[in-house]
């Protein structure tokens, strides 16, 4: 799909029948990103998100978790992420060359080589790539939440959501 502020694309397998296992061992999707320009990114862990940013040289990035953010020269700001991530491995990007490989963590640790497991048919997640004029830009986008199925609990009300506060870790 093309959007005014990026791309998104999905893999879909069908499968011989409905309903047939199959197991994912690795993804081939890689981006080629221009070396000059600077990336904010957060280390690759499969283990968690809650890591600190680096900023520096994209030719730097040897690894990321998503979204990693781009601005490239003449204040062009680029992100790629993913969404509607569900019964899928999140990924990571990691430095093959001069592209950034999608790389999966393992779905269950005593078999490390099977990424992801599901049933045909299936979707993986949408691959996003957003391109905007400013830093503000990409945080306006609606593209990720537009690839986003409908929230299922919107659909039959929300009445009984009540505002609340929260204090504590």
């Amino acid at each position: 799909r093309v959007f005014d502020d990026g791309i998104a694309f999905r893999y879909r397998i069908p499968g011989k029948t409905a309903g047939q296992i199959i197991q994912i061992s690795d993804e081939l999707t890689s981006f080629k990103v221009a070396e000059t320009g600077i990336a904010w990114s957060i280390p690759m862990s499969f283990d968690t998100n809650e890591k600190l940013h680096t900023k520096g040289p994209i030719s730097n990035v040897q690894n990321a978790n998503t979204p990693i953010t781009f601005r490239l020269n003449g204040d062009l700001h680029m992100a790629i992420h993913e969404a509607d991530l569900e019964d899928y491995a999140g990924f990571s990007l990691q430095r093959k060359g001069d592209t950034l490989k999608i790389t999966l963590p393992p779905a269950d640790k005593a078999k490390p080589s099977v990424k992801v497991i599901g049933k045909t048919p299936f979707e993986t997640p949408w691959r996003v790539v957003l391109i905007t004029d400013s830093a503000a830009g990409l945080i306006e986008s609606t593209t990720i939440l537009n690839l986003n199925d409908p929230c299922a609990i919107c659909k039959a009300g929300t009445s009984w959501i009540k505002p609340r506060k929260y204090v504590g870790i």
